[in-house]
């Protein structure tokens, strides 16, 4: 599950994602989240979200969201974010912008292995 209000940013990484044969699903609001989560409640074992423009309430929720699903959390969020939220994302993990797809996509492969 790929959550991020940055639309080129997420479309890249969708593609990237799915090129490495994940199944993904992206959404822009901490409300669709909590719509997939429900509607498909064992299709994803990460989400992955990018926090920039997201209030840091909605972070948290999404986080609570994910964590309560028994799902991993990867945030890949810039210097900025990781400082304003780093009371909020309790038991997220943090890549730190910048940072390659590459990266982003192995950071998802070592989580889905630990399932």
């Amino acid at each position: 599950m790929l959550v991020s209000r940055v639309w080129p940013a997420r479309a890249f990484l969708y593609a990237e994602l799915k090129e490495a044969g994940l199944d993904v699903y992206g959404v822009d609001a901490v409300a669709d989240l909590a719509e997939a989560l429900w509607q498909w409640p064992r299709r994803f074992g990460v989400v992955v979200m990018d926090p920039a423009g997201f209030p840091g309430g909605d972070v948290a929720r999404a986080v609570g969201l994910a964590r309560r699903a028994g799902l991993d959390v990867l945030l890949v969020a810039g210097p900025w974010d990781v400082d304003r939220l780093a009371d909020r994302a309790a038991g997220a993990w943090v890549l730190r912008k910048p940072v390659t797809i590459g990266a982003v996509v192995e950071a998802v492969r070592r989580a889905l292995r630990r399932r």
